[in-house]
């Protein structure tokens, strides 16, 4: 297979992108044509919506790939735990059982297809498998993503479905579980960073993944990628105060970490909401231990970082449980502006390409400025919180109509003597292609 040259200057991460959309035969075509195409290309051999027998051969074969699977260092599964499809549990058996070939692996990131209906002990038997591999405990990274497959069918083909998903789950379990055993499986020993991608739209608390990662000893790092949601009552608190109007109530299951972490050190969250001090109390209890925070805000919502500035310190009274807390990354707090009239529209102007004034912009708003922002961060010191910087990041609304905001990074720094380091971050962007 011939490739054009300029395709070698692409980066893994595009050239990765085109691998996704490509089927095996293309894929083992680019994996012998270069030492860069074969080291991009060789996980995604593994890499697909229906695993099938022949993957596993092609590795079994030998060859170019045989022989350099043994060096291969991050492996990714896509692992579609109900389907009807025929073959589809021998398949999902012999590659799950066959996944000792791969003696090098550290990084293992898997994607788990479910029905949201789907049993927590199908997540449990298809790590009791991974679990089988030499690998297993040599894994230092894990990242875990799950979905839903949920289709559009009739009540009796739904019927039947179930039918057909109930007796191929048997036969999935089957094979490393016995009627009535108790799946006790714990995570890679050697796990230190993890990344978890649980959507409330679609699987939820089905699945018991926070109780499963917490017993990792290990673990020292966790980025949680998608917006958690809270349970009802820290989300009426929210609504309560009144300060995010454009906060939706939540109707979706709960997705924050329903465990406690205590080896954890660095915590990265994406929230949808204003942090008040009953999350963070939550977050608290779970991860005792935690040294860095990063409150990463969904960007789909504008104006969440709206806020009182005399209940600023109220707003974050949680951050006092977090007695060992040394850096904290949290939204650029703002404030109304009463020199702008209120939003005027909620619409996306697409003739003009840009976003009009709307309840989902900032056109109203001006963030703090940073003399105001270290009033709250020595009240935090007087408080005895141990923190060393404090990072404010937000989007900054620019031009007419605010149809351009800049991204906005202020790094305030303090040690004995109270001396003030100052590092300013700008980046231009569309609102209407970010988030």
């Amino acid at each position: 297979m011939s490739l054009p040259t300029h395709l070698s200057t692409l980066p893994p991460e595009l050239f990765e992108s085109i691998l996704l959309h490509l089927d095996i035969t293309t894929i083992k075509a680019f994996s012998q044509c270069s030492q860069f195409f074969h080291n991009v290309s060789l996980p995604f051999l593994f890499y697909s919506s229906v695993l099938s027998r022949e993957k596993v051969q092609l590795f079994k074969r030998g060859g170019l790939l045989g022989q350099r699977v043994q060096h291969l260092r991050h492996l990714k599964l896509r692992l579609e735990l109900q389907s009807i499809q025929p073959g589809f549990t021998d398949s999902l058996a012999e590659v799950l059982t066959e996944l000792h070939i791969f003696p090098a692996v550290n990084k293992l990131s898997i994607t788990l297809v479910a029905h949201r209906d789907a049993e927590s002990t199908l997540f449990l038997t298809a790590f009791k498998w991974i679990s089988k591999c030499s690998f297993y405990h040599n894994v230092r990274s894990l990242s875990l993503e799950a979905e839903i497959c949920d289709t559009q069918i009739s009540a009796q083909d739904r019927k039947d479905w179930y039918s057909r998903s109930q007796q191929r789950d048997q036969l999935f379990l089957g094979g490393v579980v016995q009627p009535g055993e108790v799946i006790d499986i714990t995570p890679p020993t050697s796990l230190q960073e993890l990344a978890v991608s649980i959507s409330p739209q679609r699987i939820g608390k089905q699945l018991p993944y926070y109780q499963f990662l917490s017993q990792a000893s290990r673990l020292n790092r966790m980025v949680i990628t998608e917006s958690v949601t809270f349970p009802k009552d820290f989300e009426d608190e929210e609504e309560g105060r009144k300060l995010s109007s454009c906060v939706p109530k939540p109707t979706t299951e709960p997705t924050v970490p329903n465990a406690v972490f205590h080896g954890v050190r660095f915590l990265s969250v994406k929230i949808t909401g204003y942090p008040f001090g009953g999350k963070l109390k939550y977050l608290a209890e779970c991860f005792p231990n935690l040294e860095e925070l990063d409150l990463v805000l969904d960007q789909t919502r504008y104006r969440t970082a709206v806020i009182d500035p005399d209940a600023f310190l109220q707003t974050y009274d949680g951050l006092l449980d977090m007695k060992k807390l040394k850096f904290v990354s949290i939204p650029w707090p703002k404030v109304k502006n009463p020199t702008c009239p209120s939003p005027l529209r909620n619409t996306f102007r697409k003739s003009l390409g840009k976003w009009m004034a709307s309840d989902q912009t900032d056109s109203d708003m001006i963030m703090l400025g940073i003399p105001e922002l270290e009033k709250w961060i020595l009240y935090w010191r007087k408080c005895q919180l141990p923190l060393e910087r404090v990072q404010f990041n937000g989007w900054k609304p620019v031009g007419q109509w605010h149809s351009m905001r800049k991204w906005a990074t202020c790094n305030i720094s303090k040690d004995d003597r109270m001396n003030r380091s100052r590092q300013l971050i700008w980046k231009e962007c569309d609102p209407a292609y970010e988030g």
